[in-house]
């Protein structure tokens, strides 16, 4: 698959991480690259977790978040992914 149809194909995915959760949604421990990258190969896409960038350093409550992952220099996408119990 070629940078742009990556791309393209990375935006239109929403993932879903479950999580421990306690009181008000908090999470025991926070998501990682790590999981965002196992997420996508499962679903067939080859991804470095060195190319994922997580929009904070410690997610550690429930919510909706935006990560980019680097193609190529030039080619980025923005991935959609869902925290939540489970």
């Amino acid at each position: 698959m070629d940078a742009d149809k990556l791309a393209a194909a990375l935006a239109s995915v929403t993932l879903s991480i479950g999580a421990k959760v306690g009181e008000n949604g908090k999470l025991f421990g926070s998501i990682t690259s790590q999981q965002i990258v196992d997420k996508l190969k499962n679903m067939g896409y080859e991804i470095d977790k060195k190319n994922v960038v997580m929009p904070t350093d410690h997610i550690k409550q429930t919510g909706t978040y935006t990560a980019e992952i680097i193609i190529l220099r030039d080619i980025r996408a923005k991935l959609n992914f869902d925290v939540v119990e489970g």
